[in-house]
């Protein structure tokens, strides 16, 4: 089984915090100030979906899934690097 690989400026094991609210597929809003460490991605291509897996801060798994389509999530998805910032620890 291989590494898990980036997604954009996404990197497996580094923390990264929602900079801007935005919605998933589902409707489930990101929060301001969530962090979230990256574990993997898949794309289904045939459908644009981004399916995005992190782990809370609580370590709970988080899915982040989302479609590359202009009427969907394709606007958060070409400019995610302005959604998830990479963090340090959370302060808190």
């Amino acid at each position: 089984m291989s590494a898990p690989e980036p997604f954009k400026h996404l990197l497996p094991g580094r923390l990264y915090r929602v900079s801007r609210p935005f919605q998933d597929w589902f409707g489930k809003t990101w929060e301001v100030d969530e962090r979230l460490t990256f574990v993997t991605h898949s794309v289904v291509p045939y459908h644009s979906g981004v399916t995005l897996t992190f782990k809370g801060e609580d370590g709970v798994e988080r899915v982040l899934t989302m479609q590359w389509l202009p009427e969907e999530q394709g606007a958060v998805l070409d400019a995610l690097e302005a959604h998830l910032v990479e963090t340090e620890i959370s302060p808190r």
